[in-house]
Order: C-alpha cells, then structure tokens, then sequence
C-alpha cells in the first residue's frame, strides 16, 4: 500500500503512524516549505515534494491522507476522487453541509472511499461505556457528561467555531451511541477572543446528555478529555490527560459494592484508527468512518454554534 499526505503539521505525525504498518510500502509527502520537508526526509525518510500533482497524479499511490486546513478539505478530497484515489481526510472535516453534499455525490460518482478521522469510535474507554450503554450492565443510563478542555494553542476555538472544532467528537460519540437528540440546547460566553466557555445539552428520552467544551485553559492546563456516566447500578468514570511529562489516562468503575479500576491498552485511538483504515481502504462499501457519520456531526454542532451566536454573554 502506498500513500501520499497532503500537509505538514499533523501530517508529520501521520507518517509515524502509518510506519508503525507493515502494509505501508511508501510514503510521500507534500508541502509548502522546502526546509520542513527536508527535516522530514531526514527524519522519517519518506519521499517529499511541494508539488501536489505529484500525489494527485501517482497511479502507484492508494490513499490520499489529507491535512490541509478544513476549509480546503472538499476541493482536494473530490480531486483525489477524481485522481482514482481512496481518502482518509483529517477532522473537522468542514463545517459546511454544502460541503458535505458535494463530497458524497463525488464519492458517490467515483466508487472511492472517504475515511473520516473520528478517531473516538476507537477510544477504548469509550467503546467500553458504549458496550455498557447498549447491554445495560449497570443497569439504565441515567446521566452522561462529557468534557473536552483545552488551553488556547489550537488557533480560534472562540463561540464561533469551538461546536464545530472541538466538540465535535463527543457529538461524533454521543450520536453512535444514542442516536440523534430531539432537542438542543446550547449558552456560553467568551472571555478573550478565540476561546470559549460552552455548555451543551442533548435531549433524549428521559435522559438529557451534557456537553462542555472549553477552550480558555491555562497554557501549563492540561488537554483534557473525560466523562462521567451515571447509571442505576453504578458510574463509569475517565480522564485522559495530555501533560508536558506524558499521558494520564484511568477508567473508573464504581458500584454499590466496590470502585475498581480498569485497565486501559497503551494502543491510542488514533493507532487503532489508523489499522482500520488500512485494512479497509479499499474495501467499497459501509464503514465506521464514513461521511454521513461527519454529517450528522456536523448538523448537531451547527445546531448548537447557532444558539451560541445568538445567547452568547
């Protein structure tokens, strides 16, 4: 299998993964700064260009992996399509569903996939309070909270974009979990400019779902991932900390009769992520990675962007 990566910030990140694959041959790489692709090469030893023909139009090249800004994602994904190329494309992968139309006809015309980075339908912790959610072996959900938090290193993830940029995994979880909500509600307020304060909630039948998502944290804060799931028979609880000495991650059980800890892999989402997407590439057909899954992401977080802008303190 060969690849060809458009873009050179988590670009570079996506080559170490995908050199953790034997079914990866080569990889080419494609950017704008001559110097950052020479470190690259140097590093990682893959090829480099800052033509993106030379990916577009390599008949050797299987998947195109983009990394481009969001806002380029529909136009490179479709010339992929059109080059006969499988696609695995970054998130968010827009925030337009005009986009989204556009993709899927596209995928649609050329018989190609598009593998979306949702990277938590493989989070183990997750995966493990879906199982529970759907066998009830704690009995019937009776609350779920969710917390995304992070200091403002990621550009802007102010009122008008924090729905669509950063909460939109939970949302990606909640949706797989629980189906659609029949109601949303959304405030926040902004303290600074590009950050945000958000609370989120989702409606379900005799369970309403919260979602923060913060963007205000103090740089030597943590990225914070966690949730707290309440049910008649006990609670499941996670944090996953991203610090400077390295990642604290712990899932909680607890019970009328004990709290026990349970033990987690060390494969990360995104390396279980990145199997799956190796394994299916070519695969043409349904799979957990899909745009319609995108889509119905993105209606949700437009949804609650919308209540932002108009109730924002």
């Amino acid at each position: 299998m060969k690849i060809g990566i458009l873009g050179t910030g988590i670009g570079t990140y996506h080559i170490e993964l995908y050199q953790l694959f034997d079914e990866v041959e080569e990889i080419k790489i494609c950017g704008r700064n001559e110097d950052k692709l020479q470190d690259i090469y140097k590093k990682y030893n893959v090829q480099t260009t800052t033509n993106i023909n030379d990916i577009l139009k390599d008949d050797t090249i299987d998947l195109v992996d983009i990394c481009l800004p969001s806002t380029l994602h529909k136009d490179y994904i479709i010339k992929a399509l059109q080059n006969d190329k499988h696609v695995f494309c970054e998130t968010p992968l827009t925030s337009s569903m005009e986009d989204i139309i556009a993709i899927k006809e596209a995928q649609n015309k050329y018989q190609k996939n598009v593998f979306i980075n949702l990277f938590i339908k493989f989070s183990e912790a997750h995966q493990i309070l879906q199982k529970a959610i759907k066998n009830n072996s704690y009995g019937k959900l009776k609350s779920l909270y969710l917390t995304r938090k992070t200091p403002a290193i990621w550009g802007d993830l102010g009122l008008n974009h924090i729905a669509t940029q950063l909460m939109l995994h939970e949302v990606d979880f909640i949706t797989e979990c629980l189906g659609l909500p029949t109601k949303i509600k959304a405030r926040g307020f902004s303290s600074k400019e590009e950050t945000a304060y958000v609370l989120a909630e989702l409606e379900y039948n005799q369970l309403v779902v919260e979602l923060k998502g913060i963007s205000m944290m103090p740089d030597y804060y943590p990225f914070l991932v966690s949730f707290e799931a309440v049910f008649e028979n006990g609670v499941l609880e996670y944090s996953d900390k991203d610090t400077i000495s390295g990642e604290e991650m712990s899932l909680i059980e607890y019970t009328n009769n004990h709290k026990k800890e349970i033990e987690l892999s060390s494969d990360t989402s995104f390396e279980k992520t990145f199997q799956y997407v190796i394994e299916n590439y070519n695969k043409i057909g349904n799979h957990k990675l899909s745009v319609d899954d995108a889509s119905k992401t993105l209606n949700i977080t437009l949804a609650i962007q919308k209540q932002l802008i108009k109730t924002s303190v």
